[in-house]
């Protein structure tokens, strides 16, 4: 028995010792950390036993339900209330189903289901009443015009449904609190290290409530040290992406920094495109709060950016539209397209459509239809000629380019998946890569598909005589704030104007009530 005491303790004796930096707490990621330096100890390529998720709330690296979890809740409280309609009445009422579908579509809206920091129910509330209201007052006029449907048993079911998915939402955020509580936490990064950056961090450590776990703040220029921080200063801008792939980042905070307006355009769309939510602290804030402000943090108001378009729920219903749309715009059109296509074939013979290779979503070349205006030339020239050489263009060409309707054959491309029917126009290879070096965020307007019709084309940013600096803005303009409702008000302008019933006025876009920076 001591000879195998012995050799235990000899054994033990050769084990090299543990260092306690290596084994960092669960749930604390700074202590993977060595230092302030910002560096990972751990080795890039992983093991797979290390990498294997923990499934209790402290180790979540969310403070949130994920949106999509609360849209199914919604979807499953408005399918039992129609069926709970139908059972207390014993038939079927289409607009009680109707009722049904409007209100889920309108709660797929951008600021239906938000992360927020602080969530009080009566802001809950407030949202769902005010879509349940226009899902009641869009059904019911359908209602009254065709004179089918309950329009009592639609306020029942609609007022039930109000109340159901609004305890619904006080059963999420008691679920979010208790995720905070057991120290579910969102990996947040600070940009900016002067006052204001020092203040969120101060506040979001002091009060767990908030749900962000502060692994640090970076800046070009920091303003305070990291004992004056009370976390580390991981480096500056440019180490932002490299941040959020090595510490799991899944919120920005903007504050305040010595940084390049550009550059931090382009690193909050790049944070964005990998699912990072994204706070920003208005400028001017200690003269009131933001009429926009999301949040307030400890009495520091913050404004949340909108998801991109893609990673928005009702960005599904888009691909739906444009079939749905592009197939019935086919049908209507045919005649018209037959005789277009009958021009061009006896003016010039064949071929009566024109194939080019354009660039769309995420820098995906395709090739786009439209009935030839011009006579053929060499592929090379066409391919790098900017401008619509006059002399080429047929007769029959002009007038269809004039009326636009040289692009009808570009509904395929639509129906096919190629191109949207609302998006930034696509360009040829060649100029993406010559803008794309010309200009800072021309590349950003393939963040979503390319299009029929745009925002920029509305405002009569078209063809090779307009701005490029001018479409860019617009186009990523419309990516920034997208909705399913703009598409709609931009295509129902696009049909205005192709049917020659009125022109809108720069002023009067302007003027629009959906406010564009």
């Amino acid at each position: 028995m001591r000879r195998l005491s012995e050799a235990l303790r000899a054994r033990e004796s050769r084990r090299p010792p543990q260092r306690e930096a290596s084994q960092p707490r669960r749930g604390n990621p700074e202590a993977a950390f060595a230092g302030t330096s910002g560096v990972l100890n751990l080795p890039q390529s992983l093991p797979a036993f290390t990498r294997k998720r923990d499934t209790t709330f402290a180790s979540l690296n969310s403070a949130f339900l994920p949106s999509d979890v609360i849209l199914l809740l919604d979807a499953f409280i408005l399918m039992v209330a129609v069926w709970g309609a139908r059972i207390l009445v014993g038939y079927h009422d289409p607009s009680v189903a109707l009722g049904g579908v409007a209100l889920l579509i309108a709660l797929t809206g951008t600021r239906a289901v938000p992360d927020r920091l602080q969530a009080p129910i009566f802001d809950d509330l407030k949202v769902i009443t005010l879509r349940t209201t226009i899902a009641f007052a869009v059904v019911a006029a359908l209602v009254t015009l065709t004179s089918t449907g309950d329009l009592r048993l639609l306020l029942y079911t609609l007022t039930s449904a109000t109340t159901a998915l609004t305890l619904g939402r006080l059963g999420v955020r008691a679920v979010e609190s208790r995720m905070r509580k057991q120290g579910a936490k969102s990996n947040t990064l600070v940009l900016g290290a002067g006052a204001v950056g020092r203040q969120i961090i101060q506040a979001s450590r002091e009060r767990e409530g908030y749900g962000l776990n502060i692994i640090g703040a970076v800046d070009d220029d920091p303003r305070f040290a990291q004992e004056e921080l009370g976390v580390d200063v991981l480096g500056a801008l440019r180490d932002v992406p490299r941040l959020i792939r090595e510490r799991d980042i899944r919120t920005l905070v903007i504050a305040f920094s010595h940084t390049n307006p550009g550059e931090m355009v382009r690193i909050i769309r790049d944070a964005q495109s990998q699912g990072v939510a994204v706070w920003i602290v208005p400028r001017f804030f200690e003269l009131g709060r933001a009429g926009g402000a999301d949040e307030l943090l400890w009495g520091v108001p913050l404004m949340r950016l909108s998801p991109p378009a893609p990673q928005q729920p009702q960005w599904q219903f888009k691909r739906v539209v444009d079939v749905v749309l592009a197939g019935a715009a086919m049908i209507v059109a045919a005649p018209v397209a037959a005789l277009c296509g009958l021009a061009v074939l006896v003016e010039s013979g064949r071929p009566i459509l024109h194939r080019q290779r354009r660039v769309s979503l995420d820098g995906r070349e395709f090739t786009i239809l439209k009935f030839r205006t011009m006579r053929p030339v060499d592929s090379t020239v066409e391919s790098t000629e900017w401008g619509a050489d006059p002399l080429r263009i047929t007769r029959v060409g002009g007038w269809l380019r004039d009326k636009s309707l040289d692009e009808l054959p570009q509904l395929y491309n639509v129906l096919k998946g190629d191109m949207s029917l609302v998006g930034p126009r696509p360009e040829r290879p060649h100029f993406v890569d010559r803008f794309g070096e010309e200009h800072r965020h021309y590349k950003d307007r393939h963040r979503v598909p390319a299009g029929l019709t745009g925002w920029a084309q509305i405002h009569g940013l078209r063809g090779d005589d307009t701005p490029m600096e001018d479409r860019i803005v617009f186009d990523n303009n419309y990516i920034d704030s997208w909705s399913l409702s703009e598409d709609v008000r931009i295509m129902a302008r696009t049909v205005k104007t192709f049917i020659g019933q009125g022109k809108e006025s720069e002023g009067e876009f302007a003027c629009s009530d959906r406010k564009r920076a």
